[in-house]
């Protein structure tokens, strides 16, 4: 039983009312040194008034009313697209000081929640109910870490209809004990009716461990608890500047700390709009440009790139007129790129692979097979009427697909061979004798072709499937500013380590996919690569691609005939 203090035998009650006195007058005294010692607990005995001092490993051992996950997530909402980015690219910096320096625990970029929980509930369901992180790619583990007035995460405690039903003063006593060193704004409950609720707003005003808002349903706005992890994960990076500052300027010190500082600066501006420096007159100008042509541009700081397309340029005079007025609307610097210098097709010249031009021998990636239907009621559908989708740029129209020099699979009925078709997806209809041999699968899930709001895309986490490099993730980067033929095009930029690529020569015409409101959505299609911006810092290895749904769409408009892709 550990140390005893023992009173028995009492005589008079005079005598017995002293003893009781002095007995809970002790045990205030033990609990005060248990609320300023954590690792001792004070257990008043029922019988024979006697307490008991244990040990925090004998405190650990009684059974906890609730389990504890670490949450981490890869698709969830899009206010969080630009938490799950810094989180992780601030870590690989962070990972590769560690290896130099003793860097302090509490400026490691982490991501996810505590999830304090019983047995019961269904993790996957419960989190995509209340948070929106995707079932398919949200992942659970046991978490142990000691939770201390130095933790910084936010905790949720799992508290419904039957948590208060079942609850017990231990349980409530627990949930006061986890939170008493926490800061109450990291502190979150969650409840599955009004009543439960209720129930824990009375908990919160009684014992000030959250603030009230922090109390959500299903349908409360999560907004409170999205600050929270922006909140930790800003003080996480300021910890981790501050611990390079104090490092010897050497060459890694200097090296990490202007690439960790953008990242801080995305923070601390996430919830400013976004203002473009472009000015619409200069925009206009650039539109203006196209018969002279400039077929695109990308604004990068304050330098604006202007794509030119020498095929297209007749009026040297009128080009230069124009330039000169773009210059004089923006306020910065204007450089000039052919277009064939600056974006490198992923596309490899050699013989093999999963789809190439019979032509000149190029190889690209067979994005997703379909069926096409015709719009105009009363047509017939044509028998054979199964096509491929690659890139628009690998193989244009009356061109054969095949896999390899003798392996012809089909024929291209979509683009026509011109300078734009990189904006457009190639349709390559197969032969009725290759069709028993195509494999379709991978996913095993049909794709959403509805286009996703950019202001939802940004930093939204992607997947590909490509013929040269299987399966990549990365993160779609820039989506405004950055034009070809007056469409905007999007980059992305691999996710882990910083010398990985999301594509590379073979992979053109992969098809993009995210998961988004709990459905795979398929968002572009891979062009190739992008020739790195001088003096532009953070930009490494992009990928660029195209908008899968206005690429589909040029093709119906033009064709009468609809694309209905099959599962993936």
């Amino acid at each position: 039983m550990g140390n005893m203090c023992r009173w028995d035998n009492y005589g008079d009650r005079g005598e017995e009312t002293s003893k009781v006195r002095e007995f809970h007058d002790t045990e205030k005294k033990l609990r005060r040194t248990m609320e300023r010692h954590e690792d001792i607990t004070v257990k008043p005995c029922q019988q024979n008034h006697t307490i008991s001092v244990s040990t925090k490993k004998e405190n650990m051992e009684r059974k906890s009313t609730f389990l504890r996950s670490l949450v981490d997530f890869e698709f969830g909402p899009p206010v969080l697209n630009l938490y799950q980015y810094v989180a992780e690219e601030t870590h690989l910096l962070w990972s590769e000081a560690r290896e130099l320096f003793l860097l302090s625990s509490s400026s490691e970029p982490k991501k996810g929640l505590f999830l304090f929980h019983d047995n019961e509930p269904d993790l996957r369901e419960l989190c995509w109910k209340h948070f929106e992180f995707d079932p398919h790619s949200t992942s659970f583990s046991a978490e142990e870490r000691h939770l201390d007035s130095h933790t910084e995460v936010v905790c949720v405690f799992v508290v419904g209809e039957l948590f208060w039903k079942n609850s017990q003063a231990d349980a409530l006593l627990e949930i006061e004990n986890q939170t008493r060193f926490l800061n109450k704004s990291h502190v979150f409950f969650i409840t599955d009716t009004d009543e439960a609720k209720d129930q824990a707003v009375k908990f919160t005003k009684k014992t000030k461990c959250c603030y009230l808002t922090h109390v959500f349903q299903v349908a409360s706005d999560k907004t409170p608890l999205y600050d929270a992890m922006y909140e930790i994960l800003q003080s996480q990076l300021d910890n981790f500047l501050s611990d390079l500052h104090s490092r010897a300027s050497t060459g890694l010190v200097r090296d990490l700390t202007p690439k960790l500082e953008p990242f801080l600066e995305k923070l601390r501006s996430r919830k400013k709009r976004h203002q473009s420096s472009l000015t619409k007159q200069c925009v206009s100008k650039i539109k203006s440009g196209k018969e002279l042509g400039i077929v695109g541009h990308r604004l990068c700081g304050n330098v604006l790139y202007l794509y030119e397309d020498d095929k297209m340029a007749i009026d040297a005079q009128k080009k230069a007129d124009l330039r000169k007025c773009i210059e004089e609307n923006f306020n910065g610097v204007v450089c000039y790129k052919s277009i064939s210098d600056v974006f490198s097709p992923h596309c490899a010249v050699r013989w093999g692979g999963p789809l190439g031009n019979g032509i000149t021998g190029k190889m690209g990636t067979l994005g997703i097979f379909g069926t096409l239907r015709d719009t105009i009621e009363g047509t017939s559908q044509s028998e054979n009427n199964i096509i491929a989708l690659s890139s628009g740029h690998l193989i244009h129209e009356n061109v054969e697909a095949v896999l390899s020099v003798s392996d012809r699979i089909g024929t291209c009925i979509w683009p026509a061979n011109s300078s734009d078709n990189i904006l457009d997806v190639s349709v390559v209809k197969l032969d009725q004798n290759v069709i028993d041999r195509i494999q379709t699968v991978i996913l095993n899930e049909r794709i959403t072709v509805g286009e996703i709001p950019i202001v939802d895309l940004r930093y939204q986490p992607v997947f590909k499937y490509g013929a040269a490099t299987g399966r990549t993730v990365g993160r779609v980067g820039v989506v405004d500013d950055f034009r070809l033929f007056d469409e905007d095009v999007m980059t992305i930029l691999a996710r882990g380590q910083r010398t990985n690529k999301f594509s590379n020569n073979g992979d053109s015409g992969a098809i993009v996919l995210t998961r988004y409101g709990g459905k795979l959505h398929g968002v572009g299609v891979i062009y190739g690569g992008c020739l790195k911006v001088p003096n532009f810092q953070n930009i490494r290895e992009e990928t660029i691609a195209v908008f899968l749904r206005r690429a589909m769409d040029r093709f119906t408009n033009a064709t009468q005939k609809t694309i209905e892709l099959d599962r993936i």
